[in-house]
């Protein structure tokens, strides 16, 4: 009796747990997890160094003698990574087997000053395992040591280098947005990527737009901070060049185009306006936004992340072989 009664309780539970969560995500547009990650985001984030002169400038001395050090990978992969120098920088290459079916270049973020991310890795790990793709991770130069220039260059000969009879995918995530935005707009229409895939994309670094609710709101990202990055990032050029700010180039070359923002980043308003001004030009555009979600939000362990992945997913596996052909 008391094991049947044990048992009716922890279902009730169960159910009563499962309601609490359906009936929050109803109401909020959001799951439970992803605003417990968000409040961890919150409390761990560096964003008071972005905010805060004297914070910004201990910070930017502390992250340039970082990035001085050769980059380690200390994270675990499932995949098989091959290390390498290329173009004079570091590239790994993330593979699941010997013949894959996807090429993806993938630009990590970090506002041009931080290294990629543990979530990032793991979200490359995944594109490898179950795309079987053969995914290329340059460590690309980052401020305040480079600049953009360099930047393009070595994204320039990786390119150039990738066997171009396999579908081809550039991922770009936060400040990696902006560089894979800039360089395939750089491209013209002939060389366009099969994909081009913008997670949470840095598209204007003048950043002359109000940020509104939305500075206070993420818990990543300032103005202040980033537009000083922006600047770095620039070098000698004008923070308005296509190359440094995408919002502003030649985007009506652009393909096919998938872009991805969460409605509590400050980035959001921006993304919305290139969408538009993408779809205005009739390029093949779409925008999946994640209601009351951050900054890179696909790349997060959240549920919302792995519905992000699936649609990345099908996304690439549209790039097949035969419709790159037709398209030519």
């Amino acid at each position: 009796m008391k094991k049947v009664q044990f048992v009716s309780l922890m279902t009730a539970s169960l159910l009563t747990l499962r309601g609490i969560r359906y009936l929050y995500k109803k109401c909020f547009h959001h799951t439970m997890t992803s605003k417990a990650v968000e409040e961890i985001i919150k409390i761990t984030s560096k964003k008071d160094a972005y905010t805060h002169p004297e914070a910004f400038e201990r910070f930017l001395y502390e992250q340039s003698i970082e990035n001085k050090k050769k980059y380690k990978l200390s994270h675990y992969m499932l995949s098989h990574v091959d290390e390498t120098t290329f173009a004079s920088q570091q590239l790994f290459v993330v593979r699941a087997s010997k013949h894959p079916k996807y090429h993806i270049i993938y630009l990590h973020s970090g506002g041009f000053i931080q290294p990629i991310s543990f979530y990032e890795w793991r979200f490359v790990d995944r594109l490898a395992k179950d795309l079987d793709a053969c995914v290329y991770v340059p460590m690309y130069p980052l401020v305040p040591t480079a600049t953009h220039e360099e930047a393009y260059d070595l994204l320039e000969k990786l390119y150039a280098s990738i066997d171009r009879t396999l579908p081809l995918t550039i991922i770009g995530a936060g400040a990696g947005g902006a560089l894979a935005t800039g360089f395939c707009e750089s491209l013209g229409s002939d060389l366009q990527p099969d994909r081009l895939i913008l997670i949470s994309p840095w598209l204007d670094l003048t950043m002359s737009r109000d940020g509104g609710q939305l500075e206070k709101i993420d818990p990543l990202l300032s103005s202040y901070g980033i537009k000083h990055l922006g600047t770095m990032w620039a070098g000698t050029k004008s923070l308005y060049a296509y190359k440094v700010s995408p919002y502003f180039g030649n985007y009506t070359c652009l393909s096919d185009v998938t872009l991805f923002g969460g409605t509590n980043e400050l980035l959001y308003p921006d993304i919305v306006r290139f969408y538009r001004k993408l779809k205005a030009a009739h390029v093949n555009a779409r925008l999946i936004t994640g209601h009351h979600l951050i900054h890179n939000y696909p790349l997060l362990p959240i549920p919302e992340a792995k519905e992000a992945f699936e649609q990345i997913e099908s996304t690439i596996k549209r790039s097949t072989r035969s419709e790159r052909l037709n398209m030519l």
